[in-house]
């Protein structure tokens, strides 16, 4: 789509841009200052908050994945959510099962995520692509799942929204959990969350007919 973001972010002198310690790769440093890092491309997917864009790395010509989430519906919805997914990313950084996160920066109108780029798309896609899947394939799909599931509760992390389009492929189709935004952190032993969270059809049958009823009680997604 050029070098030109398709309803790309405003570019306003951004602050509190932060790199995530320890994500960085010491073999190709990205130095993130604010949009002006980037050249953005086209939109990879959509979402009620915001949208996540492709974008090349100015300084390194690395691409990566912006996630841009829009603070006018943070502040009238969730705007703590966005703090407790920056405290999940740093929290999570060592997991080959979880996709990084780079640095974290503000404009005027969003916050915005530099993440890594997974060309393999989301597993929606790859199912849709490749269905009927072979068992030996769901068996290794599921199994890195687990892996990563594992990951996030030994460190007292709830996801809360899993759905395939929520489960990304590199480019030699290993998973990674990707969208914190719904995320609760401290989980442990008897602790539990209650509240409702989540998408709608990836919900429990009897769950699903219930919300139905409480729409304004239920953040989709």
């Amino acid at each position: 789509m050029g070098d030109k973001a398709v309803d790309g972010p405003s570019v306003y002198p951004n602050t509190d841009t932060e790199q995530l310690s320890g994500i960085t790769p010491a073999e190709s440093p990205i130095i993130v200052t604010g949009v002006e890092s980037f050249t953005f491309h086209k939109i990879l997917g959509e979402g009620s908050y915001g949208k996540v864009m492709l974008a090349t790395h100015q300084a390194c010509q690395k691409q990566l994945a912006v996630k841009m989430v829009k603070k006018r519906l943070l502040v009238k919805d969730s705007r703590d959510d966005v703090l407790i997914e920056r405290q999940v990313l740093e929290m999570i950084r060592k997991s080959p099962f979880i996709s990084r996160a780079f640095a974290t920066f503000q404009s005027q109108d969003y916050v915005f995520y530099a993440m890594e780029y997974l060309s393999g798309g989301d597993l929606r896609g790859f199912m849709t692509t490749y269905a009927p899947i072979p068992i030996p394939a769901i068996r290794f799909i599921a199994a890195e799942l687990i892996c990563g599931l594992q990951f996030l509760h030994s460190r007292g992390i709830i996801h809360r929204d899993i759905k395939s389009d929520n489960i990304l492929l590199d480019n030699n189709g290993h998973l990674k959990i990707a969208d914190f935004g719904l995320a609760v952190m401290n989980i442990f032993g008897n602790a539990k969350t209650t509240g409702w969270a989540g998408t709608l059809k990836y919900m429990a049958p009897e769950r699903s007919h219930t919300t139905q009823q409480w729409t304004g009680s239920l953040l989709v997604l």
